[in-house]
Parts: structure tokens; sequence; C-alpha cells
């Protein structure tokens, strides 16, 4: 390297790992990012999909974690019902890996038997994917539409939350026009303002 002002070089051996659930290049684009720091950075990328587009990959990690938690608990070996694997799976989990091991050592400490069943589960987790089940009346098309709207409500807010409350900049990442983004935002009662920073400035 070679400091600001400086012409010697100096030889260092390092490796830079970063992490961020932001959208870098968006970032940039409205100026909340160094594009010659993002340039520096930016040599070989890894995406991680969020836990809900993980499948079967939730009851991997989810067993790996009991393990390692029931290990730290002292309890012995403990199984999941099948009830319980079909939430997890189920839940959309906007809280992604973290969300999960809050729920899985709330469990653990509150299960009274060998294996987790419902009842230690969160209500409000359980209660979210029985709301998409199904098991009410309606059938295929009233349970499709349940969906798509549960669909919609989180990925506009999950888009809301990366743009920091930017209509303009969620526009252009959802591929949509700023009219037909805020006919979503309304339809699900989103409000873009609940998701800027205080000192944010944008052009909406």
């Amino acid at each position: 390297i070679r400091r600001v002002g400086s012409t010697k070089e100096i030889e260092v051996n390092v490796r830079i790992l970063a992490a961020t659930a932001l959208k870098l290049e968006e970032e940039v684009r409205q100026q909340r990012f160094r594009l010659d720091f993002y340039h520096r950075i930016n040599v070989a990328r890894i995406e991680l999909p969020p836990l809900r587009a993980r499948g079967e990959d939730i009851l991997l990690l989810a067993r790996h974690l009991l393990k390692r938690y029931a290990a730290e608990m002292d309890k012995s070996s403990v199984e999941l019902t099948s009830d319980v694997m079909e939430v997890l799976t189920s839940y959309s989990w906007p809280g992604n890996v973290r969300e999960l091991q809050n729920v899985l050592k709330r469990s653990l400490a509150v299960m009274r038997q060998t294996t987790i069943s419902l009842e230690d589960l969160p209500e409000e987790i359980v209660a979210a994917t029985e709301s998409l089940s199904g098991q009410d009346d309606g059938g295929f098309i009233a349970l499709r539409e349940r969906r798509l709207a549960a669909f919609e409500k989180e990925y506009f807010r999950n888009l809301l939350s990366g743009c920091h409350g930017d209509v303009s900049a969620a526009a252009r990442e959802a591929r949509l026009t700023r009219g037909s983004l805020y006919r979503f935002l309304k339809r699900h009662e989103l409000n873009p303002a609940d998701f800027r920073s205080p000192e944010a400035k944008f052009d909406i």
C-alpha cells in the first residue's frame, strides 16, 4: 500500500471479509457509500439467500443449532415433532438466522419433554403459519390469494427497509413505476416514512 502523500510502498498481507444486508450498488448511486472503496473491496462476492428461500436447509440448520444449544444447556438430544418441522419450513423468517436461533433457544428453555412441540414455539410464529395453512374454507384460489398477499407485504417491507424508505430507489429495485409501487404500499398499509432514518431526505 502507499499512504496518502507518500512515495513509499509498504508491504502488507491481509484478507478483508465484509458483509452487508444493503444493496451497495444502490448505496453508491445514492452517494451513501464511497465508489472507490466499493471497487477496492468488491473482488469475490458471495450472495447468501434469506432463510425463507432455503427450503429444507432450514431443518438442517435447526437441527445443527439445537444440538449445539442443547449441549450448552446440559440437555440430552432433542428432536422436533413433524408439526414443528412444518412450521419452521413454512414461516417467512423476517429476522433470518438470528430469529431462528432465538426461537430455538427459547423453545429449549421452555420445553418439558425430549421433543420440541408446537406448544414450545412462540405463539406469533405458529399463528403466522396457521394463517397460511389453508385449513379454513376457501380452497385453492383463496389460499393462493392469501399467500400472494403475504408475500407481497413481506417483499415490500423488506424492500423499503433495504432502501431506507427511499421510494425512488425502491421503485428502481423492484422495476416498478413509482405509481405502481405506491399502489402496492397503499394496499398493504406500508408507509415509507416508517423506514427512514430521522436525518434522511429523499425525493418522494
